[in-house]
Parts: C-alpha cells; sequence; structure tokens
C-alpha cells in the first residue's frame, strides 16, 4: 500500500490531536497546515481535512478572518486536485430555513464557508465533503462545549442549570474519526450530518454526568428553562449510517464512561 499523505488544518485542537493521531495509527503521513508556503511543494496528497476555525467567548469576532482562511485553502485545492473535508456545524442547515442575522459569526462563517467550497468546487473534478457536526466531545476533552463545560463546574457543591429543556445531539471523538477516516477513501462528494441521531436534555446530560463521575454537586434549575431559539438539535444521521455501513454509534452514556476513564479534567 502506497504511503498516504493527509493535510489537517488545526491539528492542535480537540478534534485535530485525537484525528491525527488516529490516521497515524491507520499508516497515514500527517502535514500539518500552518498556512499556503507551509504546504506549497507538497504534492500526490490524499486529501485535505479543514478543522481550523477561529472562535473565542465573543463568537462574533473571526467571520472574515474564518472565510479568508477557507478561501486559501480551497485555492490550495483546485491548484493541486486535492479532494477536501470540511468539518461544518449542523446549525448550518438551518441556515437555509431562516434568516441569516438570527445566528452569530461562528455559525454564518461556517454557512458561508460551506457555500464556496460548492461554489469552488462545482465546475472542478474535485470531491468535497461537508460534515456537518453535532457536538463532539471524548476523552482529552475540548475546553468548550457543554459536556466539558458541565464536567468542569459540576467539580462545585452546586451549579444553576439555564435552558436546562434544551436539546443537543452529540457524536463521541471516536466515531467522529472513524468516520472521517472511511469517508477519506470515497470519491463522491457529499453533505452529511454527522451525528448521534438522537438528541438530549441538558438536564438529562448533567444527571448522566453526577452519576458516571460520582460528583456530589447539587444540580439547581434555573427559571430559564428552555432558550428562544435553538431550543433543539436532532440532526438526521441516516445518511451517513448507510453510505458508511454503520450500525452502531457510542452513546452519550457509554462516551461518557470512556471520558472519564481517559480525561485529566
Amino acid at each position: 500500500m502506497k504511503n498516504r499523505k493527509i493535510v489537517i488544518s488545526g491539528y492542535k485542537g480537540f478534534i485535530g490531536r485525537n484525528l491525527c493521531a488516529f490516521l497515524k495509527k491507520k499508516k497515514f503521513t500527517i502535514i500539518r497546515y500552518k498556512n499556503a508556503s507551509s504546504i506549497k511543494d507538497e504534492t500526490n496528497i490524499d486529501c485535505f481535512i479543514h478543522l481550523e476555525f477561529y472562535i473565542s467567548n465573543n463568537r462574533d469576532k473571526y467571520l472574515n478572518k474564518n472565510i479568508k482562511k477557507t478561501d486559501e485553502i480551497i485555492s490550495f485545492c483546485k491548484l493541486s486536485n486535492t479532494p477536501l473535508i470540511f468539518t461544518s456545524t449542523c446549525f448550518s442547515e438551518k441556515l437555509t430555513n431562516y434568516k441569516i442575522n438570527k445566528f452569530n459569526d461562528y455559525q454564518k462563517a461556517k454557512y458561508i464557508c460551506e457555500k464556496k467550497i460548492i461554489k469552488s468546487f462545482s465546475k472542478a473534478n474535485i470531491n468535497y465533503k461537508i460534515l456537518r457536526l453535532s457536538n463532539v466531545y471524548g476523552k482529552d476533552l475540548n475546553s468548550r462545549g457543554i459536556i466539558p463545560d458541565l464536567i468542569k463546574r459540576m467539580k462545585n457543591k452546586s451549579i444553576i442549570l439555564e435552558y436546562h429543556q434544551n436539546q443537543r445531539d452529540f457524536i463521541f471523538i471516536d466515531d467522529l474519526c472513524s468516520i472521517i477516516f472511511k469517508l477519506i477513501k470515497i470519491k463522491n462528494k457529499l453533505i452529511v450530518n454527522v451525528c448521534f441521531g438522537k438528541s438530549i436534555k441538558i438536564s438529562d446530560i448533567a444527571n448522566l454526568i453526577k452519576k458516571i463521575f460520582n460528583y456530589d454537586c447539587n444540580i439547581i434549575l434555573s427559571n430559564k428553562n428552555i432558550s428562544s431559539k435553538n431550543k433543539v438539535s436532532n440532526p438526521n444521521n441516516k445518511k451517513i449510517k448507510k453510505i458508511l455501513n454503520i450500525n452502531k454509534l457510542v452513546s452519550v452514556k457509554k462516551g461518557l464512561k470512556i471520558t472519564k476513564n481517559n480525561s485529566f479534567i
């Protein structure tokens, strides 16, 4: 088997660290993308996986920077005839049904980058795959997200849980890495939801964490029990399961147990 080369942006992030380790075990050569000049001499690349996305507590900060970075990667892929995998968000699907100004700049940037990829690759004989991700969690926990935030906060004696009736879908990091690995070999252009396929209430997640992590924490349910928007995130995963012949994904309960045994948080 030939030596397969993968370029990855955002390799220092939560998904990037786990994906690099996963693909190394599969005998891929990982090329860490820093900027356009860092890979200008690379050839015969099997796939570019674009994970890097700037974000802060103020999510309305990096719209133009994220779009510019994606433009740069699109140009490289077109010039080098390299397939692209782009990690988007499940909320980008909703942007086709609602006014874009209702969403924050992180979500807007994902949506705009999706459109740029589709348009740029439409006439080129280059494959792309847009993965609309749910909340990703797992061992070597991310510093952001619902689950790592709850795990940290529930070390305290009590927490106030706002919008606890909101529902979210989660995907375990090992499942995501396995899905990306399988998609590298597929030649079609695809837009797919990558998710567990069943949403769970924030309050139920908190109670699972309390039980699995053995936290002695009093969970106080706020009167702000549901938000005015983004109440439920329940994307459908039938397409990706059919394409990749996936029978079973890691449940939140099992994923939290694995996270507890492999996390330093």
